[in-house]
């Protein structure tokens, strides 16, 4: 399954019930449209690069920058900050590990694909997990291209709530039975 949008998201209860110019209850949505950034026009055909190459710092947001194409090959990322994805993270298929952090903000394109059952013959669990934490909050700022999509009553920023993968006109890539499977 492919999905592709602008996010709605988590309203400010001191702004619930205000509207904006589009008409739209402020703080609910954003108040523009989300387009998909043109640094990415060569997104699927960018080579990636190894996750453990990269030197990110764990404790901060893990910015993967647009254009570039990031393969995940470690099996634990602990990524406390949260994860600004503005070019493409792709997990390889069947991937066996964890991922845990507060936030995924998918502004490029996020890739997970597992056709493999999610517990092995023992009942454990098999395959990525993702694991959100935090209890707090996160004010996200979008890349330039659509800083406007943001700008309210907050500032510039768009509210994204906890614990969640929001897609700020990015794609994700997210499949997790086969394609033979009827639904």
């Amino acid at each position: 399954m492919k999905l592709s949008a602008a996010l709605a998201l988590a309203a400010a209860p001191s702004v619930l019930g205000r509207i904006a110019p589009s008409g739209l209850p402020l703080g609910e949505i954003a108040w523009g449209d989300f387009v998909t950034l043109a640094c990415n026009a060569n997104l699927e055909t960018a080579q990636c690069v190894p996750w453990s190459s990269m030197g990110y710092d764990l404790n901060n947001v893990v910015t993967i920058d647009c254009g570039v194409c990031v393969e995940v090959d470690v099996s634990v990322l602990d990524v406390f900050g949260g994860m600004n994805i503005i070019g493409h993270l792709k997990f390889p298929e069947n991937f066996k590990g964890t991922l845990t952090t507060p936030f995924m903000a998918v502004q490029g394109k996020l890739t997970m694909s597992s056709t493999e059952p999610v517990t092995d013959a023992n009942g454990a669990k098999d395959g990525l997990n993702v694991v959100l934490t935090g209890d707090s909050d996160v004010n996200f700022y979008p890349h330039g291209e659509n800083a406007a999509a943001c700008q309210n009553i907050m500032g510039e920023s768009c509210a994204m709530g906890k614990k969640s993968i929001a897609v700020f006109g990015g794609e994700l890539d997210i499949r997790g039975l086969p394609d033979t499977c009827p639904t």
